[in-house]
């Protein structure tokens, strides 16, 4: 099925609204920071959110930009909260204006924050692995 009309049978079915449709059908059901699949389990699916690649707290102006907005499951989103992948940018010779980096450089910009959010899952992994080894002992 084109991704048009998929699109539109989320809309038209299953009551996704534009940017849930579209976040969706881009990232084929899959995390865009962390690759894990959405649709592995009723649990990722349901507890899935459609990120702001750019935090609104940030930038509100692109609060309801369409390039904006990420498929990210629970944990990447929850872990990402305000971080914001632009300062990971190299800023010469590239444009200032968060708007134009975001449509110039969005896979980069989602690149960005996966290695962030890499480095967060593996230090949480680290002290979770830490305090079951207490309490298991």
């Amino acid at each position: 099925m084109a991704p048009e009309q998929l699109m539109d049978v989320l809309k038209a079915n299953y009551a996704f609204n534009v940017i849930s449709a579209q976040a969706h059908v881009e990232a084929n059901g899959y995390c865009r920071y962390c690759g894990e699949d959405i649709y592995a389990s009723f649990l990722n699916y349901s507890s899935s959110h459609v990120d702001h690649i750019l935090p609104k707290s940030k930038y509100p102006n692109l609060d309801r930009e369409p390039s904006n907005f990420a498929l990210s499951c629970f944990f990447c989103n929850q872990q990402k909260s305000d971080y914001d992948p632009l300062q990971g940018i190299e800023t010469a010779g590239s444009s200032n204006d968060p708007q134009t980096a975001l449509l110039s450089q969005r896979e980069q910009l989602i690149k960005i924050a996966s290695s962030h959010l890499a480095n967060e899952l593996s230090r949480k992994k680290r002290i979770y692995n830490e305090i079951r080894g207490l309490l298991r002992s």
